[in-house]
């Protein structure tokens, strides 16, 4: 409990305001009121997220449909992009982001599973959907971080479907926008990083096979210089990882 009671301090002393948006507003960030009470219970929080550490050491280029019963095919996973100036693998960062998000969303009482731990695999996106799929997860958040090609552009953004998302219910779409709006919150508060809200896309393989609320982060941008070496540290790493586990901990004590 007082290590628990020691992250909520720290996501507390974090968060202290909005940055700004581009393609769709969020607002409304809140800064967590007392630590003890916003602290859950193992009793209140047995929900199972699954945290997918995007890509993997080596890509596997066969092609796989983008949705259930769709005749569009995509490259089955790529490998990712790299840090223009550390040279970090994105697939590295997706994972060591992602193993932080998992530490301390079980510390808060979550039962956490991951596609993947370890570099060395060869899973594909529709066979990650299915692991969330396959344990009944609540949600499913993808981490990743982005390559655009203008080293100027940076800051992060939430991939969510659209409401013409042809694969999934609209229930899991409405909650898929929701999921990503609390992680947008809390990570923007704890990284002051800048926010770029909201993207949508319905040709995701990974989102579009997935049952429950799905989002896809793309945590910052590994061709601009700053950010690119911001992102390589430790310490920013875990500053990402607190934003996404309280904005997931946030979505759930409301909606689930």
């Amino acid at each position: 409990m007082k290590r628990i009671i020691i992250i909520c301090l720290m996501i507390g002393l974090c968060i202290t305001g909005c940055q700004s948006r581009k393609h769709e507003e969020v607002t409304d960030i809140k800064q967590p009121e007392g630590s003890e009470e916003e602290t859950p219970t193992a009793t209140e929080t047995q929900r199972i997220i699954c945290i997918d550490a995007g890509h993997q050491k080596e890509a596997n280029t066969g092609l796989e449909a983008i949705g259930p019963g769709s005749s569009t095919m995509k490259t089955k996973v790529t490998g990712g992009t790299v840090g223009q100036y550390t040279g970090q693998k994105e697939s590295v960062l997706n994972l060591k982001v992602a193993l932080n998000v998992k530490e301390l969303l079980e510390l808060m009482g979550y039962k956490v599973v991951m596609t993947r731990t370890s570099q060395n695999v060869n899973i594909s996106n529709i066979e990650r959907a299915q692991i969330a799929n396959n344990a009944h997860a609540d949600i499913c958040v993808r981490i990743h971080a982005n390559g655009t090609t203008n080293p100027n552009v940076h800051g992060f953004f939430a991939i969510t479907p659209s409401s013409k998302n042809p694969y999934l219910n609209r229930s899991v779409i409405s909650h898929s926008k929701k999921l990503s709006r609390y992680i947008l919150k809390y990570f923007g508060a704890v990284t002051k990083a800048q926010n770029h809200g909201l993207s949508y896309r319905d040709d995701l393989t990974g989102t579009n096979w997935c049952k429950m609320p799905v989002t896809l982060i793309e945590m910052g941008e590994m061709k601009n210089k700053e950010e690119d070496t911001k992102m390589a540290t430790e310490e920013y790493q875990r500053k990402m990882a607190y934003g996404i586990a309280w904005g997931i901990h946030r979505y759930l004590s409301r909606y689930k």
